[in-house]
């Protein structure tokens, strides 16, 4: 504690006096020369502890997950292209269900099959309520580039 006390004291010792010098120097060229030499002193003075060793600073040492860039990437390339296939899920449920609602189709569920890479839409199953709308939704789905596989709730229960 007492270097401490010894280190702030030579601080303010060491700005006083560069105030002094700074205040009784003429406006000249060599002014601005003083100004960096007092400016490198006083540095010097604040580091002087640290650098010597007389000061321990105890930096925590972090350890940071040491992963590539590459690593990284590709996780946020996975991640990037799962968040994509769930809001195109969505969008294609969404354009289903606003089709058959547009058309009176009362449907059940909506499921749609992936190939195995989950690149591209297999099927899409459809659960209808009436068996007589099964063939009315079928040709509007293909119309609009569907591939669907449609049951009815009567056909499931039999």
């Amino acid at each position: 504690m007492v270097f401490v006390r010894q280190w702030a004291m030579s601080l303010c010792y060491i700005a006083a006096a560069s105030g002094i010098v700074m205040m009784l120097l003429p406006d000249t060229p060599i002014k601005k020369f003083v100004k960096i030499l007092v400016s490198v002193i006083f540095l010097s003075s604040i580091l002087s502890p640290i650098l010597k060793g007389d000061i321990d600073l105890d930096i925590p040492n972090f350890n940071y997950n040491q992963r590539s860039a590459g690593e990284i990437a590709e996780e946020v390339a996975k991640e990037s292209e799962r968040i994509l296939m769930m809001e195109f899920e969505y969008n294609l449920r969404k354009s289903i269900q606003n089709i058959l609602t547009e058309n009176n189709i009362e449907f059940v569920s909506i499921s749609i099959e992936y190939d195995k890479d989950r690149k591209n839409v297999n099927v899409v199953n459809l659960v209808l309520q009436d068996n007589l709308q099964v063939q009315k939704a079928k040709e509007i789905l293909e119309r609009e580039g569907i591939n669907t596989n449609i049951t009815c709730i009567s056909e499931r229960n039999s």
